[in-house]
């Protein structure tokens, strides 16, 4: 149930509303002043879901044919409600906008939830970086390095993306 999902750019505005949707999210403080950090580069860019009110964030970045999707999250009372997979398709949406290729992201391996989203949306295992994630608890985590192959834009430079 995507479609009563509202995509919208972060602003500057918003860095408040993202920082606390990260906490809600990963259970962690992350700041208005670290996600302005996050968006500072010129080549990133943040995406906030909407329902009824904030439920959830993308912050990504693309460097030449490449993208990379830096943090995601969905408020815990919003999932399962399409939020996750529009987010994933409007960074896409812009990425390819932005003449990437390739859009890749982090999941911790013990994620199944976002796995499952990420396998069904279409992105592979391309790589595994071992303990790279501390709990709150002090274990340490596997995070999978995953990749997405974005459709390639049309004759006439018109953009097809066909998204699951």
């Amino acid at each position: 149930m995507t479609g009563d999902v509202r995509i919208v750019p972060v602003r500057r505005a918003d860095l408040s509303v993202v920082g606390a949707l990260f906490e809600v999210a990963f259970g962690e403080p992350y700041g208005e002043a670290a996600m302005g950090d996050l968006l500072k580069p010129p080549a990133s860019f943040g995406l906030m879901a909407e329902l009824d009110t904030a439920a959830g964030f993308a912050i990504a970045s693309v460097a030449a044919d490449e993208a990379e999707i830096l943090s995601i999250g969905v408020a815990p009372s919003y999932r399962q409600r399409g939020v996750g997979r529009a987010l994933l398709r409007g960074v896409v949406e812009r990425a390819a906008q932005k003449g990437a290729g390739r859009l890749f992201l982090e999941v911790g391996a013990d994620n199944p939830p976002a796995a499952a989203l990420y396998d069904a949306f279409g992105f592979r295992q391309v790589g595994l970086r071992r303990n790279y994630y501390r709990r709150a608890d002090g274990h340490r985590v596997d995070a999978r390095i995953l990749a997405y192959t974005i459709p390639q834009s049309r004759p006439g430079g018109r953009q097809e993306v066909t998204i699951p």
